[in-house]
């Protein structure tokens, strides 16, 4: 019988300056891995049409040259009930634009989900929600329409034979600067073989810098700086937490030195 593994990608509302200087070992919480067979969690915003976001990230020059002196990289991450993994990271000029689509793919990987570990995927697939997809073969299926699935609810079933599980997520196209878009993990779970894992996205990211940040890397529930067997020293900020909606669509936000990461 397979079974069904649910992983909210849970919306955190901003609700003051307080919840923008929270650092990420304190939301230790928010970031844990959840595993139910209930029904997952709706958002509050969910539209049929695919919506466009756009994030301006802006740097005076002073700062700017002593974040690069330190090489530290804007650093994007969606906010999860699972592992948190890097989204997006990027080196900044003064005045940075990142825009996406709410628009998603599912992707399978061999990599398991530890800590400091970087997710690349070996499959994908573009992904509709109330759609039932199957992995096996090393290739997803076309995908079926699943009534029981609520609104903006998005499955994947691992039937994939040669290996007790693998490791299975959403991803998302970005665009940074205007550059190329390029896909990465928002999520990640390991899915053991004839389960199921569902999603419901939402568009709340957490943005800060980061030292040695890359694209698919697994950050840790308590501290994104102590990644298993990273022998290396990590330099941090603490994360703003933004959410996007119908009606906020561009967001903009300004390093502060003084008190070490981004204000709106």
């Amino acid at each position: 019988m397979s079974m069904t593994r649910t992983v909210v990608l849970s919306l955190l509302t901003i609700g003051g300056a307080a919840c923008t200087s929270l650092p990420l070992q304190n939301r230790a919480s928010e970031l844990s891995t959840k595993a139910t067979v209930s029904a997952p969690r709706l958002g509050v915003f969910r539209s049929d049409a695919a919506p466009t976001f756009k994030l301006n990230v802006n740097f005076n020059p002073q700062d700017l040259s002593l974040i690069n002196s330190a090489v530290e990289l804007v650093t994007i991450v969606k906010q999860t009930d699972g592992p948190s993994v890097v989204w997006i990271a990027f080196s900044p000029f003064e005045n940075n634009s990142v825009v996406w689509t709410e628009a998603y793919s599912w992707y399978a990987a061999t990599a398991k989900p530890s800590v400091g570990a970087v997710i690349t995927p070996n499959s994908k697939t573009q992904a509709s929600p109330q759609m039932s997809y199957t992995f096996a073969g090393g290739v997803f299926d076309a995908g079926t329409p699943d009534p029981i699935l609520p609104k903006g609810t998005y499955k994947v079933t691992n039937n994939e034979s040669t290996t007790p599980s693998m490791t299975f997520g959403l991803a998302q196209a970005a665009t940074v600067n205007g550059g190329a878009s390029v896909t990465n993990p928002v999520n990640t779970e390991l899915v053991p073989a004839q389960q199921a894992e569902t999603a419901v996205p939402q568009e709340t990211i957490l943005v800060f810098l980061r030292s040695g940040a890359t694209p698919g890397l697994v950050l840790s529930a308590s501290s994104a700086s102590s990644a298993s067997g990273a022998s290396k020293l990590v330099v941090e900020s603490a994360p703003i937490y933004l959410t996007f909606t119908s009606s906020i669509t561009e967001l903009t936000i300004q390093y502060d030195a003084a008190s070490a990461q981004f204000n709106q």
